[in-house]
């Protein structure tokens, strides 16, 4: 959450509550049942040939496959010389980025892999939200719009890279249904007021995997998370980047997504399972840096080792930690209930 009390409101907006806080609690029964989009795991790996990821990012794969139908039982001349000139017009329009291989999950199971991540994405918003309005004893003034925004990007903002536009229902995801119902009954299990960084690494555990990204090397992406695991989407212009192998120690590295809450290149959307993260946001001079251990001086949960960053008792300024009390430390309470 955040690091200083003076910067509560700050750092909450931003949704930089140090994670798992308060995420279970009794009275936040949840029921949740996924059904896997893709039971077989296949998945269609081709060359996008319209080279648009503007439209890839608005069309699913099943109209891709409908319109690969349709061009090739086309057989009129005049239908062949407008499809030439299309082409040609495309092409000219094509950047570099645009005619990057592209992967998407299975035509026939695109549309439900993204129905299921979009609930997946707000039953837990839902769950952490239920569980802190229980921790602060259910009050009436509590804001049910403003939590859920702010959850939308997941336990400990693992998920902030599906709040960039088109990501979500993009082709370029895939869910899983059992880790998806692992992770809603782990926020759900966690112990309130109080978190170690045991129980917080346990939250993380649970739900870091549930959607992963299909994109190889080289794939087009907009987002870290398109990209499959140890890899990172990198010379994002206008959107538009490439999947490459995540930055080494001492590297530049980025936080590809515009709200840099957590996800950079130095691990896989920011999880942080190398131990380093990106020591600036400013996509110019961050360098991939060790996490920092418990006593050293921080700002955010994602610099520390155990995820945990908390004020000192005065306020003054905050240290790594090992364990603290979600709801004094952060005034999450006031916060939700205050106007």
């Amino acid at each position: 959450m955040r690091a200083l009390k003076t910067r509560t409101a700050t750092l909450a907006v931003l949704g930089l509550f140090s994670a798992a806080a308060v995420f279970a609690a009794a009275g936040c029964e949840l029921s949740v049942t996924y059904e896997d989009p893709n039971p077989d795991s296949s998945i269609d790996a081709g060359i996008d040939s319209a080279g648009d990821s503007t439209t890839d990012a608005a069309i699913d794969a099943t109209a891709d496959a409908d319109a690969t139908t349709d061009a090739d039982a086309t057989t009129d001349a005049d239908a062949d010389a407008t499809t030439d000139a299309d082409a040609t017009t495309d092409a000219d329009a094509t950047t570099d980025a645009d005619a990057r291989p592209d992967v998407f999950v299975n035509p026939d199971g695109s549309a439900a892999n993204a129905e299921a991540i979009a609930k997946f994405q707000g039953d837990q918003a839902t769950a952490n939200c239920s569980a802190l309005q229980n921790a602060c004893g259910n009050p009436v003034a509590w804001q049910v719009g403003k939590c859920t925004t702010i959850y939308l990007a997941g336990f400990a903002n693992l998920y902030e890279d599906l709040l960039a536009p088109g990501v979500t229902a993009g082709g370029r995801l895939q869910l899983n249904a059992a880790k998806a119902a692992g992770c809603i009954d782990a926020i759900r299990a966690i112990p309130l007021p109080v978190r170690t960084a045991a129980e917080h690494a346990a939250i993380v555990n649970a739900c870091k995997d549930v959607v992963v990204g299909l994109q190889p090397i080289g794939g087009a992406c907009r987002t870290n998370i398109e990209c499959a695991p140890n890899g990172a989407c990198k010379n994002i212009v206008n959107g538009a980047g490439t999947c490459a192998p995540l930055d080494a120690a001492g590297d530049r590295c980025e936080y590809p997504t515009a709200t840099k809450r957590r996800s950079n290149t130095c691990s896989y959307h920011g999880v942080g399972e190398n131990g380093r993260f990106c020591d600036n946001t400013d996509n110019v001079s961050g360098k991939c840096v060790d996490l920092f251990p418990v006593g050293a001086a921080c700002v955010f949960d994602t610099q520390c080792a155990t995820n945990l960053c908390g004020p000192d008792p005065d306020f003054a300024a905050a240290h790594c930690v090992d364990s603290y009390n979600e709801l004094t430390s952060n005034g999450t309470c006031d916060y939700f209930t205050l106007p």
